[in-house]
């Protein structure tokens, strides 16, 4: 309401300020929220302003919305238009300077990749993910990256990558202070347990897992 009407009339910080709400505040908001038509609507009313005035990191956090809302909706069976939303976040973060938007989006594609089932490409783009993490500082980013990847070598059923990638994963998920993802990598080690054959360090991780993701805040 302070910005007026129509800010994307005026000069460019005015429509700058305007997509930063509606992308990174209202459409993040309703997708954390569960509240998929409400996303899509602040997706929607987003587009043209994005396509005429967006810069880099709008237009990259514009398809990465557009590519969760639609998974979302989806009950998270992600496809290929998903994914090519994923890859145009990219491209928009890569025509701007900011590293932070280009690890992100990285990862973006790396995690959607993994839940499409892509696990090479998903690899490849996640590796990438952590080392800008490690490069830049990104305490949350390493979490998710060391979380992701772990998730990937857990469904190659690479039991020694899991070995090594779930202990970094929960150190970064400590370092973030986040009890999701420390979670899962407890989840993860649950799993090792199973491939060596320790019943009652199934059960124990197991349920260690399962009391830290009823915590968690998102």
């Amino acid at each position: 309401e302070l910005l007026g009407e129509q800010p994307w009339d005026k000069d460019d910080a005015w429509p700058d300020v305007w997509l930063e709400i509606m992308l990174d505040g209202r459409a993040h908001l309703h997708l954390l929220s569960g509240e998929g038509e409400l996303a899509l609507a602040a997706i929607t009313a987003a587009r043209p302003v994005v396509e005429a005035r967006g810069s880099p990191a709008r237009k990259c956090e514009f398809y990465w919305s557009v590519a969760a809302q639609r998974a979302s909706q989806n009950r998270w069976r992600v496809d290929e238009e998903d994914i090519a939303n994923a890859r145009k976040g990219l491209a928009a973060a890569t025509q701007g300077d900011d590293q932070k938007d280009i690890a992100y989006a990285t990862y973006a594609v790396g995690h959607f990749s993994l839940m499409r089932g892509d696990l090479v490409e998903a690899r490849e783009h996640l590796e990438k993910s952590l080392a800008m993490a490690e490069r830049i500082g990104e305490v949350a980013l390493r979490a998710q990256s060391l979380w992701a990847l772990t998730e990937t070598a857990l469904r190659s059923h690479d039991v020694e990558a899991v070995r090594s990638l779930a202990p970094q994963a929960m150190a970064s998920g400590e370092a973030a202070a986040s009890p999701w993802f420390v979670g899962s990598a407890k989840a993860s080690l649950a799993w090792l347990a199973w491939q060596d054959g320790r019943p009652q360090g199934v059960v124990a991780l197991a349920n260690e897992a399962m009391e830290l993701w009823g915590t968690a805040v998102f």
